[in-house]
């Protein structure tokens, strides 16, 4: 009898955390959501807005909808003002606004939650990002920033998501890490970091991506989510965490076709994700670890033309996904599991 207890208390400490979690929370994250395009582009029945007057608003994630919806919370990067206002317009190569009414797109696309920390939110100067912000509360889309923390509660569990762009990051390093520390202070249980940053269409991560990543986890970060370089790349485990350097365009407007890299390593934008990952938790709150699943997904069902409808894709189309991202990344990543749908990553426990 004692023998078959120590054996049963062996087998016990050789599952993995989450078959001894209590509680666990599921979300999915997608990169650069343009939902708008320039103004001189919009008359083009190429253009973003000329496929939503045709298709509505429920177009650009009718083929990820039924992933997104299994989720808690799905966090998207949205790149674009959302004002029915032009004043304020800012004197640079790309400024994308789209009406308010816009906000309507991520709720029919299961999107609860939406970073406004980069570098087109200030398209159309403050009063956009008012404006953008007035727009998604009308639709109940919350967001984070610099200057907003967003809070999620579940099942006595408190998540705070922080945004910072790249512009701004070392000017606010310092204030993210003391609101980190207070957070934790006070019974939060885990932090997501959402990081702009990085270089367009690179094939790898900048030596600045990789130490902001690793600050960011030295600040109490549980997991660092950046995007900005409008391709995929890599991944990093530091201190039993994960990192991600570049979720890739998701519905990505600001273009009529597919851009590509035409230098060192050739990589499109087509390429994308969605990023699930699952946090767990024992009864009491405390952090336990995190399961990290991709799903591969292209920006559009067409190439090099974009529909600015992206998809999940399998096959060899998933394997070159996780192939770029292989390039980039210090750790193995586990392959595309044609059977699962997705490349489920290994659990990592909290210490």
């Amino acid at each position: 009898m004692k023998k078959a207890l120590i054996i049963m208390m062996a087998l016990v400490l050789l599952l993995p955390s989450a078959a001894l979690a209590d509680k666990s929370l599921n979300f999915n994250f997608v990169g650069d959501c343009t939902l708008a395009c320039n103004e001189d582009m919009k008359g083009y029945p190429e253009s973003f807005m000329s496929y939503i007057t045709n298709n509505g608003y429920e177009y650009p994630f009718k083929n990820v909808k039924a992933l997104l919806e299994k989720d808690d919370l799905t966090i998207a990067n949205v790149e674009c003002v959302l004002s029915d206002v032009r004043t304020g317009k800012r004197k640079k190569t790309y400024n994308f606004r789209a009406p308010a009414e816009y906000a309507q797109i991520l709720t029919n696309g299961s999107i609860e939650l939406a970073n406004l920390a980069n570098n087109h939110t200030y398209d159309y100067g403050d009063g956009g990002l008012t404006r953008t912000k007035e727009a998604l509360d009308a639709v109940g889309i919350n967001y984070f920033e610099e200057s907003n923390v967003y809070y999620y509660e579940k099942d006595g569990i408190k998540i705070a998501f922080y945004g910072l762009a790249s512009d701004y990051f070392d000017v606010n390093k310092r204030a993210m890490r003391e609101s980190i520390a207070e957070f934790k202070a006070n019974g939060g249980n885990a932090v997501v970091v959402s990081i702009h940053m990085g270089s367009e269409y690179a094939s790898i991560r900048t030596t600045r991506q990789t130490r902001s990543a690793e600050y960011a986890i030295d600040a109490g970060a549980d997991l660092v989510i950046m995007h900005h370089a409008h391709v995929v790349l890599g991944a990093d485990i530091y201190k039993n965490r994960y990192i991600f350097y570049g979720l890739g365009n998701f519905c990505f407007g600001g273009n009529f076709y597919l851009k590509r890299r035409t230098y060192d390593n050739e990589r499109t934008s087509l390429e994308s994700m969605v990023l699930g990952v699952r946090l767990d938790f024992a009864d009491d709150g405390e952090y336990m670890g995190q399961q990290v699943t991709i799903y591969p997904a292209y920006t559009s069902s067409i190439s090099p033309v974009n529909d600015y409808s992206p998809i999940l894709v399998t096959g060899e189309q998933a394997d070159s996904v996780i192939a770029y991202m292989q390039e980039d990344s210090s750790i193995t990543l586990s392959p595309f599991d044609s059977e699962k749908g997705c490349a489920e990553q290994p659990y990592l426990l909290a210490h």
